[in-house]
């Protein structure tokens, strides 16, 4: 969404609540907060932390005013701006091979199976394809 586009109100209202959200959870690091651990009161906002996405937004706002925009219009999700921003890495997936789809089923295989498996994949001097074809 580039910003001279125009937007839905309904979406207008979206964006306007995660930025208010947003703001809320920029305060200064130096400021403490008092707990009243009596009454055991916990509605107290503390700085998100972790992989949440409230921490991930209050990052992009700090440190990439540029990247936090597009995440509000919608364009990027907040793990993907902070991919592109450099502070996470994107996660290396492996392809899943046949062998691997092979592997997985293995265990799941009756011992007739297995000995399907077996003859269908054995060289044509194995000795075990040849026992059984003397024994029938």
């Amino acid at each position: 969404m580039k910003p001279d586009e125009a937007i839905g109100y309904n979406r207008a209202i979206e964006i306007g609540k995660a930025d208010a959200e947003d703001r809320a959870n920029q305060r200064p690091a130096h400021v403490h907060i008092k707990r009243d651990v009596d009454n055991n009161n916990d509605d107290v906002n503390v700085r998100p932390a972790g992989n949440s996405r409230a921490a991930a937004l209050r990052r992009l706002r700090k440190d990439r005013p540029d990247i936090h925009a597009r995440v509000l219009a919608g364009e990027l999700s907040p793990h993907a701006g902070m991919v592109e921003a450099g502070f996470r890495k994107r996660a290396v997936r492996r392809k899943f091979t046949a062998l691997d789809h092979v592997m997985k089923l293995l265990p799941k295989l009756s011992p007739a199976e297995r000995a399907l498996v077996h003859d269908a994949t054995a060289p044509a001097g194995d000795a075990r394809s040849h026992l059984e074809s003397e024994t029938s």
